[in-house]
């Protein structure tokens, strides 16, 4: 069987702790799904697209990225519509909008940014027309994928671990992106898919506070999913 775990707006999550909007964490605390409320408002093709949509938003996409995308493009081709767009997230999410300010001065001015585990970003700018232009979407990005990686990857450890220890039969056979996914034999599913809950909606929480002096201070949360294969599987929660 496969078992599949999938760490929840991990980024978006990542975006809010690090920002400290009080709007957005208030809205995750109380499970307000922000990809639904996206692919309603802007009737967008499927919630593929409404991930994309917020993501590219909080990663610093400018009002042409989606006039000019056919995912956006057949609901306005017209930056003004996409700016005012832009605008209206940054009004609601006003915590993010002065976080995302403060990265990109902050990488202007030392030249680097770092993330609570102690990773660095360099950044350098490049000349247009004998002027510098500093990387605003890579400055904006980096330090939200790296941390959310960094989760991920603690997340990975874990299982490892408690998988040797508990169901040593079970393999995991691939990491994509925010996605944890094992190879066992059926009559060990459940036990792995507890393990999995256990671990996001736990263990890489208190282990991260545990590693490093930062604090994370929001749940993480995860869905799961079990099945013979990755095209016919069907989401589990604890009873």
């Amino acid at each position: 069987m496969i078992v599949s775990c999938d760490f929840k707006a991990i980024e978006w999550v990542v975006a809010l702790e690090l920002s400290k909007d009080k709007v957005g964490i208030k809205e995750w605390l109380e499970g307000v799904d922000m990809h639904a409320i996206n692919q309603e408002k802007f009737q967008l093709r499927d919630r593929v697209t409404a991930k994309k949509f917020l993501f590219r938003l909080i990663y610093g996409g400018t009002e042409w990225s989606y006039a000019k995308d056919p995912d956006f493009n057949w609901i306005s081709d017209k930056p003004k519509f996409w700016q005012e767009m832009i605008e209206s997230f940054y009004t609601k999410y006003a915590g993010l909008r002065y976080w995302h300010e403060r990265q990109v001065a902050e990488a202007m001015k030392s030249g680097y940014l770092l993330i609570p585990t102690g990773r660095r970003y360099n950044y350098v700018p490049t000349v247009r027309n004998g002027e510098k232009v500093w990387p605003r979407t890579t400055i904006l990005n980096y330090p939200v994928q790296g941390f959310a990686a960094e989760l991920v990857k603690i997340g990975r450890v874990l299982l490892r671990m408690r998988l040797k220890r508990e169901v040593p039969n079970a393999l995991i056979i691939n990491s994509i992106h925010d996605s944890l996914v094992v190879d066992v034999e059926k009559e060990y599913t459940k036990a792995v898919l507890k393990i999995m809950w256990e671990i996001i909606h736990e263990q890489v929480l208190t282990t991260f506070n545990k590693l490093f002096t930062y604090k994370l201070s929001l749940p993480i949360r995860g869905e799961l999913f079990y099945g013979p294969n990755q095209s016919n599987l069907e989401e589990w929660k604890p009873v």
